[in-house]
């Protein structure tokens, strides 16, 4: 049988996970227990003293108890952090490769900034989900679609709505009004939903794998 390697696998756990096996160390090996000490000591976490068992539901792993108010403002604030990453990253690397391919007619710059924010966009969702291991990389896409259905609201009463929307509006020379309302509210929203996609590919590819339960 292929030796499962310790390290390499509590390297890839959240810790939360890392903290639950802690407090099931009865059922590690040696082999196992000492490779799950070094990677705690590694993130500066400290084992919890009582059983997974005796540990209630909206308590954290160390025992103490986590209020769902704490709870949603902990999620709100990580869902806020990926959706800057998600908008700001992803235009820091989209100018950065926009300007090796220049384009001239309004077509070809719309299409650009579509095909690049999607790439983009999903490229750092990917890795900072296997970063960070949050579920909120996945709902990244949520306040962006509201933020377009209200952009669609305020030019609801304008001719061709959604090619001003999209950009494809203007003909010739992208025009002011155009250009406003496609980088106000589509373009977040093709980021954000990107970076989503990312995310959740990622969690599929990355997914934590039962701990070991022997050297073997």
């Amino acid at each position: 049988m292929i030796k499962v390697t310790f390290s390499a696998e509590y390297s890839e756990r959240s810790d939360d996970e890392l903290l639950r096996l802690a407090s099931d160390r009865s059922s590690l090996t040696n082999e196992a227990a000492a490779a799950l000490d070094d990677e705690l000591r590694r993130r500066n976490l400290t084992a919890p003293d009582r059983p997974v068992a005796s540990v209630d539901r909206g308590q954290s792993a160390d025992g103490y108890r986590i209020s769902p108010i704490l709870r949603t403002l902990k999620f709100s604030g990580t869902l806020l952090i990926n959706l800057l990453v998600a908008v700001i990253g992803t235009a820091i690397i989209d100018t950065e490769v926009r300007r090796a391919f220049p384009t001239h007619t309004v077509s070809a710059i719309v299409w650009k900034e579509i095909i690049l924010s999607v790439v983009c966009a999903a490229f750092i969702g990917f890795f900072m989900w296997r970063t960070w291991r949050s579920a909120a990389a996945k709902w990244v896409w949520v306040l962006p679609a509201l933020w377009f259905f209200v952009g669609y609201l305020t030019i609801s009463g304008s001719p061709n709505v959604w090619g001003r929307l999209w950009g494809f509006s203007s003909g010739s020379v992208l025009a002011a009004p155009d250009a406003r309302t496609f980088v106000a509210f589509t373009v977040p929203l093709i980021r954000a939903i990107s970076y989503s996609v990312g995310a959740s590919i990622s969690s599929l590819i990355y997914r934590p794998t039962v701990a070991p339960s022997d050297g073997c």
